[in-house]
């Protein structure tokens, strides 16, 4: 592709303009400020001091709802282990035979 000295004389004045209003390339002009009223870190303070304050009440009722939970497992597991060994034992020795029938007179 080969430009005529006008045609390039006009891309050379375009990126000329274009670098004086963006800057040179590869610069950033752009700040960020960020300013935190009083009001907005009250707020937030405020709920991290109540979520705290609820851990602590409740700490103690969700370690014994824990320890209740752990025993229910413990005695569902018992369950499990012994249809487990009844299955077991049916598969072993044979379904149990029911008892007979008393007869009617």
């Amino acid at each position: 592709m080969n430009l005529s000295e006008s045609e390039l004389a006009q891309a050379e004045d375009a990126a000329r303009r274009i670098a004086k209003v963006f800057g040179p390339v590869g610069t950033s002009n752009a700040n960020i400020h960020v300013n935190s009223g009083g009001f907005a870190v009250w707020l937030a303070t405020t709920a991290c001091l109540v979520m705290l304050a609820l851990f602590w009440a409740y700490s103690d009722r969700v370690a014994d709802a824990k320890i209740e939970t752990d025993a229910d497992i413990r005695e569902l597991r018992g369950r499990i282990n012994a249809q487990q060994a009844y299955i077991n034992s049916i598969i072993r020795n044979g379904a149990p035979k029911p008892a007979p029938e008393p007869e009617r007179k």
